[in-house]
């Protein structure tokens, strides 16, 4: 059960994907999946545009989500606990897997059909420091802060064994604010998402983004073992290459690009 700050803060998100209300007005649902969101996904339009792919891979079999994002850390242990259907978008581990339903190649395959995204993850640094990221990670500023609860400080550590990764913090911003602190180190984090927090004024001339990739992991629709069928998850799963292939989801990422090309206008002409 969802406490109430929690239905209250519940959000649907289907308003805001073009297309996906069209889509949902012929349909009876069958059922509601109380899930709970990667918050970073809710901070960039195109990570967005994966809540609403999850929205519309569920509506498409009859069902719709509550979404509500939380701590991705205590979102994942309230799953164990019973008390959401899922946690999403998330990545593949082997911890995750006794809980989580994810696709058989989910650990293997960057490319799997039923993916909801594959993304970049690029290097923060000190807007200060002479160091460009060049591919060769043995280089990084360390240590590495990572947030708490993320499977990235596993993923660094298959990198090179060597590298000094520090867990800390309820998320990417809390540690993005402590490189402008003077805190030593680096950040490794959703390349879209950190783009779009760096913009704030706060960042902006503080840190950095590497123009280079670290490395590219792929996130699922994860539902819970203990409160979906596997039978419910692999209807929804099958829906998601098939929306991406569809004129709604090609109207959704045209739109999205519109409006970024029209941000970054409106940028060049605001700066300084």
């Amino acid at each position: 059960m969802m406490i109430e700050s929690q239905k209250k803060c519940v959000n649907r998100l289907f308003a805001s994907s073009l297309g996906v209300a069209l889509l949902l007005s012929n349909v009876a649902y069958s059922r509601e999946f109380n899930v709970c969101l990667n918050p970073r996904f809710t901070k960039d339009p195109m990570l967005h545009s994966y809540i609403d792919l999850m929205n519309m891979a569920a509506a498409k079999v009859g069902n719709t989500l509550n979404a509500v994002p939380m701590n991705w850390e205590d979102c994942q242990e309230m799953v164990k606990a019973g008390q959401f259907d899922g946690a999403m978008p998330a990545i593949w581990n082997d911890k995750r897997a006794e809980f989580l339903y994810m696709p058989e190649d989910a650990g293997t395959n960057l490319d799997t059909p039923y993916a909801l995204a594959k993304l970049d993850y690029a290097l923060i640094t000190s807007a200060t420091s002479k160091y460009v990221y060049d591919g060769d990670i043995k280089t990084v500023p360390q240590p590495i802060l990572v947030p708490e609860g993320y499977v990235l400080a596993k993923e660094i550590a298959k990198l090179d064994s060597s590298l000094v990764v520090k867990s800390i913090g309820a998320d990417d911003y809390d540690n993005f604010v402590r490189l402008t602190r003077g805190e030593r180190g680096s950040v490794i984090a959703l390349k879209q998402y950190a783009k779009k927090v760096l913009q704030k004024s706060q960042f902006r001339n503080t840190l950095k983004l590497s123009k280079k990739t670290v490395f590219a992991k792929t996130f699922f629709m994860a539902f819970s073992k203990k409160s979906v069928s596997q039978d419910e998850v692999l209807k929804m799963w099958k829906q998601i290459p098939l929306i991406k292939k569809s004129p709604e989801w090609a109207k959704i990422q045209q739109k999205i690009a519109r409006d970024a090309g029209v941000a970054a206008k409106a940028a060049v002409v605001l700066k300084p």
